[in-house]
């Protein structure tokens, strides 16, 4: 969360804490957090993520709704595969149709550091597989018997959930793209949901991010969307001048059209494979 304040001289970071309350006062809003005095601000950012408790606390109604299907995850680095199999993907972004619906792709990474020489890169993949609620809660649950709600860490899979997804990967991918699966020590996975909000700003307090919208990846906007909501929030403060009501109305009503579109654009390009499943 980012607070700001007009009498404010310099940009305070408090790391590592927890925003405990909020109120909206005639002033602006009043943030309570941990070990700190109540801060007295203009505008409560509450850029929160996708399991935002700024969001459940304003709009309790709104939940997430699972697509229906899941992301199976991985990342290998080049150095570790063949030459054959990294040629396939070299240079390129790859496609492969499953065979029971979904879709796999695959494309070049930079590796440690941000490193981008040959050699040091790193081979990412996702792999959209459905999965209906049974199957969702095995594969959410990780090897020590913990079940998880939206995603599965990296190295926390069950032997189980792995020996299925190779085996999977063989008989409905390109062998090029399921030996890939299997050269993959730790795959991840994330659970595929939608959020959409009615409204952004409430009061003086404003969600941002996935706080407010949670869109598929298929639309590789997440991020994109997080810049574009604060750089427009940012604008209207600048063009409304001391009228940060007027702000936050002008960015609100930007930032409902443009989360709503990619909302609706992650839906479509998710299409509806999981309900045509046999």
């Amino acid at each position: 969360m980012t607070v700001t304040a007009t009498h404010a001289q310099e940009t305070v970071f408090h790391l590592d804490t927890q925003v405990t309350g909020y109120e909206n006062s005639a002033r602006g809003v009043a943030v309570e957090i941990v070990n700190h005095d109540t801060i007295e601000a203009d505008l409560l950012v509450a850029a929160d993520g996708a399991h935002s408790a700024t969001r459940r606390a304003l709009q309790p109604r709104v939940e997430s709704r699972y697509a229906g299907y899941i992301a199976w995850r991985g990342t290998v680095p080049e150095a570790e595969v063949g030459a054959d199999l990294l040629a396939a993907f070299d240079d390129c972004f790859t496609f492969c149709e499953a065979r029971s619906g979904g879709h796999m792709l695959v494309y070049l990474i930079p590796g440690d550091g941000a490193d981008v020489r040959v050699g040091q890169r790193r081979l990412n993949w996702v792999w959209y597989v459905a999965a209906d609620d049974d199957e969702l809660a095995a594969c959410l649950t990780d090897r020590f018997g913990t079940r998880h709600h939206a995603s599965l860490p990296r190295g926390s899979a069950s032997e189980t959930a792995l020996v299925s997804l190779r085996r999977r990967a063989e008989g409905e991918l390109a062998p090029v793209m399921a030996e890939l699966v299997a050269a993959t020590a730790e795959p991840f996975i994330q659970k595929i949901t939608d959020i959409a909000v009615e409204r952004t700003v409430f009061e003086r307090v404003m969600l941002l991010g996935d706080a407010a919208f949670l869109v598929r990846p298929h639309t590789a906007a997440a991020a994109a969307k997080a810049c574009f909501d604060a750089a427009r929030l940012a604008a209207a403060l600048v063009d409304a001048g001391n009228d940060i009501d007027a702000a936050l109305a002008a960015a609100e009503r930007a930032q409902l059209r443009y989360g709503r579109r990619l909302v609706e654009q992650g839906i479509a390009l998710g299409s509806d494979w999981p309900a045509r499943r046999a």
